[in-house]
């Protein structure tokens, strides 16, 4: 179980292989599982433009990040990450009749090849709406689970 006021380090989920070799053809991650330092992230988040949304969404949906990482809707890569890591959005209904109806969970995967041990991590949080949402797909490569 995912604690929220916990800092440091905690496994949230894991990236399916062939999500990984859809998006990003030719990247050998260190390993597929993909943790978050929830106090830390809160911290970032507060650091964006647009705080206010990102630390609503983590405040009201942080508890179902594990179960957003297990029954995810649509991956979505990307690019804007350095030269060692692959990145991958991370979109998951968590609003049946309401919007903004998905959470998109950004992740940071670490190349085996950097050469140094750096783990998996949850970069950002925001909620989308069903329009913003296909409008992403429509933009970038993605695929279904």
């Amino acid at each position: 179980m995912l604690d929220l006021g916990l800092d440091q380090l905690q496994l949230v989920g894991r990236i399916p292989v062939a999500v990984v070799q859809a998006l990003w053809p030719g990247f050998v991650p260190q390993d597929h599982d993909v943790y978050i330092n929830p106090v830390y992230l809160r911290r970032h988040l507060q650091s964006r433009p647009d705080y206010v949304n990102r630390v609503a969404a983590f405040n009201q949906y942080g508890h179902l990040l594990e179960s957003c990482f297990a029954g995810a809707d649509t991956y979505a890569r990307y690019d804007r990450v350095s030269g060692d890591e692959a990145g991958l959005d991370i979109f998951s209904r968590v609003e049946v009749r309401r919007e903004p109806a998905f959470v998109q969970i950004g992740v940071r995967l670490a190349s085996a090849s950097s050469g140094r041990h750096k783990r998996n991590y949850v970069a950002t949080m925001m909620l989308v709406s069903t329009p913003r949402l296909r409008a992403t797909l429509r933009r970038v490569p993605h695929c279904q689970p």
